[in-house]
């Protein structure tokens, strides 16, 4: 029987402009994610929405439908209507392989009608829905059958956008992931050039940056952590070639770590760096400390030292004085660093030093170390002639960043709103005094941040002059009493 909370509701949509029915399908859809709770709504509902053929409303359960029946007969209707928005929010939202399948493997067309098959079919292929609905229904085995028949073919001839679309879905089929990092047919079934791009587009889904969220399943969370694992054991079985060192450098970059054993990263980093005759690997290497940033060959080497300061395989000392640079870029990121060893860093490496430790949370604890790293952010720009001001502005950011996740950490400093109390150093009049000196400040722009900049540090002296009229009024005063 069903029950009247479910009738009532049916009365209402059944009644309900298209523009409603949207609306409540999409809240319904919000709230019970995740859930098999059904919201005051039956399959029933979902059907006499349907037979009202109204083009919104098909829109609306071709994206939020919960019943499978639903989605097959939405898709088995494609013939008697021309709405190609309905077929493609099918191919995007539907939970269920029965859509995703025969639009996956339509015969495909030229022309207009070419373009939107494909749309289509990347679609499918990023489609993160359909995650955990049936076993048989993960991306990319669905698009074939629960058997993959015929997915290895396919993925030898994919075109980039549609390994973009499969690699960059964080719903990618854990055991199909897990093959293809680790060398089997997946992988085998690509070239070198689509691997490199496969690793590329792998290292922008957020999958490899996030950790085991579910049940308190300890198979489960080995399963889904052993991907990382595969993904960091490429740093001992890929030819270290620059090719690869882009493509692996991106991907260890935001793999999680957590739970990983490798025995001595830094060993393995030794691998990784530009053979004597490689021209554009030594250029990569000049460029760490020209601009500041690791790339190639050096991001694989620091990724594998934030990995030996996580597992703590290598003692601290050890990796702020490594005679490798891309080393001591990990240290300066993810240590906690001191107030003499962001000093002595700065030293070493210039603008390296100044941007990792932007990005380290551990520096932006403390007011005296906000301190060393302003001041270090504005040497940069004066002893490298940097009129753009980049280090400047990245502190700015990672400053209004740092407020707003960590208030509490700026209670006793901020008064104003984008203005510091933090009394002006000598590092900063230091700082502004070389960048006086600069031709680069006679254009416009530069003379506008200067002035910004000497009107803020008048205001962090001004307290100073106080305390000191204070003082000698007190003295005067002793005087005459």
């Amino acid at each position: 029987m069903r029950k009247h909370t479910v009738l009532i509701t049916e009365a209402e949509l059944v009644a309900s402009p298209p523009e409603r029915v949207y609306a409540v399908l999409e809240e319904r859809a919000r709230t019970s994610k995740g859930t098999w709770d059904d919201g005051g709504f039956d399959e029933c509902i979902e059907k006499n929405l349907l037979d009202r053929n109204e083009p919104l409303i098909d829109l609306a359960l071709a994206k939020f439908c919960k019943y499978g029946e639903t989605a097959a007969m939405l898709f088995n209707r494609r013939s008697e209507r021309d709405e190609p928005i309905i077929d493609l929010a099918s191919a995007r939202f539907s939970k269920y392989h029965e859509t995703a399948v025969p639009i996956f493997n339509q015969t495909p067309a030229t022309g207009t009608k070419g373009a939107h098959e494909q749309a289509l079919r990347l679609a499918v292929l990023s489609n993160h829905h359909l995650d955990g609905v049936f076993r048989s229904g993960r991306i990319p085995w669905c698009a074939f059958n629960s058997h993959g028949v015929g997915i290895f073919e396919w993925l030898s001839k994919a075109n980039d956008a549609e390994l973009q679309a499969l690699f960059t879905n964080p719903s990618i089929d854990q055991n199909f992931l897990l093959g293809f990092l680790e060398g089997k047919d997946a992988w085998v079934a690509m070239n070198e050039p689509r691997r490199f791009l496969a690793i590329q587009f792998l290292a922008n889904n957020k999958r490899m940056s996030e950790s085991y969220f579910g049940d308190l399943d300890g198979s489960a969370e080995y399963s889904y952590n052993s991907v990382f694992f595969a993904a960091w054991n490429l740093a001992e079985t890929l030819p270290a070639t620059r090719t690869n060192a882009i493509a692996l450098g991106g991907l260890l970059d935001v793999t999680q770590c957590y739970g990983l054993e490798m025995k001595d990263p830094l060993a393995i980093a030794l691998r990784w760096t530009p053979a004597a005759d490689d021209k554009e690997g030594k250029e990569d290497e000049e460029k760490l400390h020209k601009n500041g940033y690791a790339w190639g060959y050096p991001l694989v080497r620091k990724s594998l030292a934030r990995l030996a300061s996580k597992k703590q395989t290598s003692s601290r000392s050890t990796l702020l004085n490594h005679a490798d640079p891309a080393v001591r870029d990990a240290a300066y990121e993810f240590f906690e660093m001191k107030l003499d060893e962001i000093r002595v860093a700065y030293d070493l490496d210039k603008i390296l030093a100044v941007n990792s430790c932007l990005r380290n949370d551990f520096v932006w604890r403390t007011t005296e170390n906000r301190q060393a790293l302003y001041g270090i952010s504005w040497k940069a720009c004066g002893e490298l002639n940097n009129s753009y001001m980049d280090t400047v502005n990245a502190y700015n950011f990672q400053e209004k960043r740092q407020m707003k996740l960590h208030p509490d950490w700026f209670s006793e400093e901020v008064n104003e709103v984008g203005k510091s109390a933090l009394p002006a150093s000598k590092a900063d009049i230091e700082a502004l005094t070389q960048a006086v000196g600069r031709n680069e400040y006679l254009i416009r722009e530069s003379t506008t941040l200067m002035n910004h900049q000497v009107s803020d540090i008048f205001d962090r002296l001004r307290w100073v002059w106080w305390f000191a009229l204070g003082a000698l009024v007190g003295s005067l005063s002793h005087q005459f009493i």
